[in-house]
């Protein structure tokens, strides 16, 4: 679908005049006497309260590009209100040398913005004289006297003259429109690459964004929350009338929490529409986390729409949905670039009518800089994703028959899924929906757990996130735990976390153990603070903290000793997290960070006494090694496809050790309850490893269990595999001859069960 919300009309009669008060406000804070030799340049909107310290608008500001008027005659409430209209964000000076030094600063800026001047007044062409040949100006706007006009005749294209204010302001806001489709839609797919510079953005697959914007969704938030959101708002617009009744509209319809419809909001032609996906495009964290209640009540509404969407699909496995778009040259080229997968970054709205995606595309030439194309995008049903539903009933354009996507969706496009069509002078692409890879807890993980519980987990999982991919900074880590204390201020073990994931993040990124140090100290004092809390569960966090402590001193510190105490240290929480209550994930990483630490502590064991090894120390610990690595095993297989990575990761090692302390008998029973479950699953899909496990099953039998009939009859189910020539009976059944009588039986049933640990141990 084309992006069907414009710019409102800038004709005079459709502005309403600014309030005297909020007039005189912004008037006194933007201008200066032309006679102070030093005037600082001056934002519009003016700053926020001081007690919103964490949320900044100057850093926060979402256009890509500025407005400076030079010498302006910002006494004109039509001016204002019009500029409002064009953008956010202006800059106001009346001192040439202070413009001219601020247009030279961002001309040079890493993160540069591209710059609109107006410039008008008696020094107004010797200041474009001075910066129009900087590379960041994308177009100059010069308000003269008719009178005047020869003086500025100019071969440079990017100058504009103009004698009347209407003209001006047209033009301008067809610069500023035309950089707009450009700039913004290159950022509606989070892209794949192959090359190796491209992995080393946020824009590819693994990025921390998506797994951001499910952890955001998923968080409780205050009941202030809304009220923040007005106030910064009222702020951030206090110049544009018709934002500031869209606000006060929102507030009225928004503030009873029994009949908010989230989506309707979304879909009206307002401020709320083009920031949210703005935001979300630019990955402009301050504003997502001003924005976060507001996603996830879309995300819950947008959810329970999509099961809706299910069932009136029950007899299709796929739907198709278009979305017609006005890209640059370059993204087209990216998007060709980067065969592969790749995720929505912001919502999407799409149609079942490809029609009605191409009313407002157009056609383009291949050579043009702004290029139309129509995405066809084919939803598998079956595929497990973020939620997308027909949102027809409830939009507040019910005609355009949308169907919205959640940011987040991945979807895989092939070679020859994107070219250009001569015919109708568009570009085609089609893409397909695939699981995405952020890992869902299930709902009824945490049913029982209150909200503060909940919040723990999630903020847990955003410290792995960050952590876990390279595209996080220092400067990220700061910002999103800032915002969280900012909206939790009475949880201050969020600062724990925030130290915990500086820590990871100086190991991980700078491989400084003597800063990670440190920040681990300052973490196990906060969460030492909650240990008798029992809904927040600290224990899980302190084990955490040791573990990796722990870590340190083994591998890089290499201080045996130093190692052995926060292992153990690391171990008595863990056993007190897991009486607790634990979620399957935490289980999962729990007893993986326990059998990790028995198999350290067996080595230490080992190079502490050399070569007088206490047997009994010795044992024990294998005992716990194995204790965990099967409980690890077990929760992973409740969880996890049979067919998933990590189980077959954990059944290595475990079998591993089962070698290592020759336990033949359970390695028997594991490697039968996975040939029942890879059979189970499909046997033609996992006959590679059906293989592997009767060969593996055989070589036991053989070599270890000196039991040659037994293994001759798996032998003969082999060569079955192998022939092809294998049979349902041979695949369930295995006739076993019992020396006493002969007596047919499925040895599988005369197996004993995989030894099962209590949790309470």
């Amino acid at each position: 679908m084309a992006e069907k919300r414009s710019n409102e009309s800038l004709t005079e009669d459709t502005v309403t005049p600014i309030p005297k008060k909020i007039k005189n406000d912004v008037i006194t804070n933007i201008l200066a006497s032309e006679t102070c030799e030093s005037i600082e340049p001056t934002s519009l909107p003016s700053t926020l309260p001081k007690n919103d310290a964490a949320f900044d608008l100057e850093l926060s500001r979402l256009d890509h590009y500025e407005i400076i008027w030079f010498n302006s005659d910002v006494d004109n409430p039509l001016k204002l209100n019009r500029l409002r209209k064009i953008s956010d964000y202006v800059k106001f000076f009346d001192n040439i040398e202070n413009c001219r030094d601020y247009i030279e600063i961002v001309a040079t800026a890493s993160d540069k913005s591209a710059l609109f001047l107006v410039s008008s007044g008696p020094l107004a062409k010797k200041l474009v004289l001075a910066v129009h040949h900087l590379n960041s100006i994308s177009s100059i706007h010069c308000l003269i006297n008719a009178y005047s006009e020869e003086e500025w005749m100019t071969n440079d294209p990017k100058i504009k003259i103009h004698v009347a204010l209407q003209p001006l302001l047209k033009s301008l806001l067809q610069n500023v429109d035309h950089y707009s489709k450009d700039h913004e839609n290159q950022n509606i797919f989070d892209l794949t690459s192959n090359t190796t510079e491209q992995e080393n953005t946020t824009d590819n697959i693994e990025s921390w964004w998506p797994k951001l914007v499910y952890i955001i969704v998923h968080l409780p938030y205050p009941q202030d929350c809304f009220q923040r959101f007005l106030t910064i708002m009222r702020k951030y617009y206090s110049t544009n009338p018709s934002e500031l009744r869209h606000i006060d509209q929102l507030e009225l319809s928004y503030s009873s929490t029994t009949n908010r419809n989230p989506i309707q909001e979304y879909t009206k032609d307002t401020f709320l529409y083009r920031m949210v996906n703005r935001v979300l495009r630019q990955k402009n964290i301050q504003f997502m986390f001003l924005f976060a209640f507001f996603l996830r009540d879309l995300f819950q509404q947008l959810k329970y729409e999509h099961e809706k969407f299910l069932r009136t699909q029950l007899k299709n496995s796929k739907v198709t949905v278009y979305r017609g778009q006005i890209m640059s040259k370059t993204e087209i080229e990216k998007l060709k670039d980067s065969i592969g997968n790749m995720v929505t970054s912001s919502f999407m709205s799409t149609t079942f009518d490809p029609a009605m995606s191409e009313i407002y595309l157009g056609t383009s030439m291949p050579d043009d800089e702004l290029q139309s194309i129509l995405f066809e995008i084919e939803l598998n049903l079956a595929e497990k994703s973020f939620p997308y539903a027909d949102i027809s009933t409830i939009s507040w354009f019910p005609s355009e028959s949308e169907t919205l996507l959640m940011p987040g969706l991945e979807f895989k496009m092939t070679e020859n899924s994107i070219y250009y069509n001569v015919e109708r002078k568009i570009w085609l692409a089609k893409l397909e929906l695939v699981s995405d890879t952020i890992e869902k807890v299930e709902d009824r993980m945490l049913e029982g757990f209150g909200e503060r519980r909940k919040m723990r987990y999630y903020i847990d999982l955003l410290m792995e996130t960050l952590t876990d991919f390279c595209s996080a900074t220092t400067s990220l880590i700061e910002t999103v735990f800032n915002q969280l204390m900012e909206l939790f201020p009475r949880e201050k073990w969020i600062l724990a976390v925030k130290m915990s994931c500086l820590a990871q993040y100086n190991i991980e990124r700078d491989f400084n153990y003597t800063l990670a140090l440190p920040n681990w100290d300052q973490a196990l004092k906060y969460w030492l603070e909650y240990q008798d809390d029992e809904e927040l569960n600290a224990d899980i966090a302190i084990g955490r903290i040791y573990y990796d402590i722990g870590t340190i001193y083994y591998f890089y510190i290499k201080h045996t000793g130093k190692a052995r105490e926060n292992f153990d240290l690391s171990i008595k929480h863990y056993q007190i997290a897991i009486k607790k209550g634990l979620t399957s994930s935490e289980q999962i990483n729990i007893y993986e960070y326990l059998h990790e630490m028995y198999g350290k502590k067996l080595l230490i064991s080992v190079i502490e006494t050399d070569s007088h090894t206490d047997d009994d120390e010795v044992k024990e610990i294998q005992s716990m090694i194995i204790k965990y690595l099967e409980l690890q095993l077990e929760s992973m297989l409740k969880c996890y496809d049979i067919n998933d990575k990590r189980i077959s990761i954990a059944v290595e090692q475990l079998t591993s050790y089962y070698d290592q302390f020759d336990m033949y008998d359970e390695e028997l029973c594991l490697s039968k309850k996975l040939l029942k479950l890879y059979r189970k699953d499909s046997s033609e899909k996992n006959s590679e490893k059906i293989v592997a496990l009767l060969e593996k099953i055989i070589s036991i039998y053989f070599v270890h269990k000196d039991d040659q009939e037994t293994a001759m009859m798996y032998q003969s189910q082999l060569e079955e595999r192998i022939t092809g020539n294998d049979t349902q009976a041979a695949d369930d059944f295995i006739i076993d001859y019992r020396q006493n009588g002969g007596e047919e039986v499925d040895p599988d049933d005369t197996e004993q069960p995989m030894r099962r640990w209590s949790t309470t141990d």
